[in-house]
């Protein structure tokens, strides 16, 4: 890679390498807004879903499902498609149809607002299996040619810079967000200019991702080659096994009530998207604050504890729920505080003790086994959650009253996960610098879980000297 950029390089802020990594970051922040909103389960579009277009429950949890369903389907025709084109043009020719589907869902708005809620639910759920298709290759052709060029010894550094500029970036576009549609209306014209500012700002991204120069990019062997006997090689690693069944289960409770919170704000509490603009924005000030120091928990007492705090913290506060009612709101800003807090323990914590407990000699192998489980859970669990509150209505049952019971339901299992956790052993030391991409699917959760500070995080651990 050196010899590849002396090529082509000039000297410190004048090389090539500098000017590639500049444009990278420079594309991240405009895209940090796509990567929030193109998940259908985020604040913004559940509002937009569920109270504009009057989607039900149940088409609602199937629209939120698709991107972990394309997450998991993308172990079979990412490797195809990478056996002919280079990293580089499946990234920026995919982002190009993505955005191009994108465009279609704004214009397409008003015609199926006039379609009403059932035949428009088909609509939606037509566009976004495009959007969450074409959006799945992006995730993991971006990362791979990201690997190509930017060497493993500025990786640390540069990914930690990059994350905390994104996560500023974050902030920008939720307080933007809700004054759009505190300007314009909580309506679908409203929705328009919102999701028309993300798509220009997506184009301007993908503008400077194209000039990110790397003229050695090229197809890829074919990755799956002698995959069986790699994913053979897990089946001599039990504690990995172990953790995936402690990941999976906890993806499924997180993406079983995360995506349906915004929903019921809305129905049975009246919090206007102002106030929930607010809320995710406190959130992510919080949980970007005290990142560094679950970090320095992780590192010094193990990443169990981390993950142990962080969700007895977390779920013991949600119990909250049972009490919040549109006389005391005021609640719900010290429980985003709380859970901004108390949820970085769970997401740093996770990416290290993933990265300890996959095995070195079957790496690939493990990221593949831990986001394929992890979204096919995280897919199914809305889909449940949808469906029984869709029935519950048929039935006589007030939806209100099955929130409630959610209330109690989800943060009991997340803590019965504990028991889970504490099966799996911790190793001292971490196998990898790395693990690009694998917790995919949790970022998506949290994005609906309103922690969207991890949207564009790039994890990276920096190498001690």
């Amino acid at each position: 890679m050196k010899s590849l950029y002396a090529k082509y390089e000039g000297r410190g802020k004048d090389s090539l390498l500098h000017r590639n990594l500049r444009l990278c970051t420079e594309e991240g922040v405009f895209a940090t807004p796509y990567v929030i909103l193109s998940i259908p389960g985020n604040f913004f579009l559940a509002t937009l879903i569920t109270q504009v277009l009057g989607v039900g429950e149940g088409a609602y949890g199937l629209l939120v499902s698709l991107p972990a369903w394309f997450n998991a389907l993308q172990v079979f025709y990412v490797p195809y498609m990478a056996r002919y084109f280079s990293s580089r043009a499946l990234t920026i020719s995919t982002g190009v149809l993505n955005i191009l589907f994108w465009i279609l869902l704004i214009f397409a708005l008003p015609g199926i607002e006039q379609l009403g809620a059932e035949a428009g639910a088909r609509w939606l759920f037509l566009l976004f299996v495009f959007i969450s298709l074409s959006q799945s290759v992006v995730g993991v052709t971006w990362m791979s040619w990201i690997q190509e060029w930017i060497p493993g010894r500025l990786r640390g550094k540069y990914f930690g810079r990059r994350n905390a500029i994104m996560g500023f970036a974050t902030v920008g576009f939720i307080l933007l967000g809700g004054w759009i549609l505190d300007h314009f209306g909580a309506t679908v014209f409203g929705f328009q200019i919102l999701l028309g500012v993300v798509g220009l700002l997506r184009l301007m991204s993908l503008y400077l991702q194209s000039h990110i120069y790397t003229p050695w990019s090229g197809p890829e062997n074919v990755i799956h080659k002698g995959w069986w006997n790699r994913y053979a090689q897990l089946g001599q690693h039990p504690m990995f096994f172990r953790y995936l069944v402690f990941a999976s289960f906890l993806a499924f409770w997180l993406s079983f009530l995360g995506p349906f919170v915004p929903v019921y704000l809305n129905e049975h509490l009246d919090v206007p998207m102002r106030k929930l603009a607010t809320l995710m924005l406190i959130a992510n000030i919080s949980a970007a604050c005290v990142m560094p120091i679950w970090g320095r928990i992780s590192d010094k007492h193990g990443c169990k504890v981390a993950i142990a705090w962080g969700i007895l913290l977390w779920m013991s506060s949600n119990y909250l729920w049972l009490i919040i009612t549109k006389d005391n709101l005021w609640l719900l800003y010290g429980l985003w505080v709380w859970g901004g807090f108390a949820s970085g323990g769970v997401i740093l914590g996770g990416f290290n003790l993933l990265l300890k407990m996959a095995p070195r000699e079957a790496k690939s192998a493990g990221i593949s086994v831990h986001l394929m489980a992890t979204s096919i859970f995280s897919a199914i669990a809305p889909i449940i959650a949808g469906l029984c509150l869709e029935n519950a209505h048929r039935i006589g049952i007030e939806s209100f009253s099955v929130y409630r019971f959610y209330f109690i339901l989800q943060p009991t299992a997340i803590l019965l996960s504990l028991i889970l956790l504490a099966r799996v052993k911790e190793p001292t030391a971490a196998g990898m610098d790395s693990m690009m991409g694998a917790l995919r699917t949790f970022r998506q959760i949290f994005i609906q879980n309103g922690l969207m500070v991890v949207a564009n995080l790039t994890s990276i651990r920096s190498r001690k000297k």
